[in-house]
């Protein structure tokens, strides 16, 4: 993979560190670049073959996101995929979802001031 981070400078502006291992820090917004396949990548194929995830709070939100807004409504309009299979994806968007906003899923209840995880009414 290959990593954009912007990370904010001491002069007011934002400097672009590159690297080939994903790391977040907490100050950056991140972008990752991966591949797809094992194949060389040429101007031919780098549409097919590079992907692009971005990040700005933490993994786990990056993923929940990602998941809950763009993977999820798509996965359960899909008649091909299991409904196992979209259970299994429903309960890993609750649990991140649970972790985004602060609460174990013990008992049920959201800590009312953590709100940070609230994309949408539905969340």
């Amino acid at each position: 993979p290959l990593q954009a981070s912007l990370m904010p400078a001491a002069s007011g502006r934002f400097d672009i560190e590159l690297s080939n291992q994903v790391a977040l820090n907490s100050d950056a917004v991140c972008v990752v670049y991966f591949t797809k396949s094992q194949q060389d990548i040429d101007m031919s194929n780098i549409q097919q073959s590079v992907a692009i995830a971005s990040m700005s709070q933490s993994a786990v939100q990056g993923l929940y996101n990602s998941l809950h807004n763009i993977f999820l409504p798509l996965l359960s309009k899909d008649t091909a995929i299991d409904d196992r299979l979209k259970s299994l994806v429903q309960d890993l968007d609750e649990g991140l979802g649970s972790v985004v906003r602060g609460t174990s899923g013990g008992s049920g209840r959201v800590d009312e001031s953590s709100v940070k995880g609230i994309a949408k009414l539905e969340d």
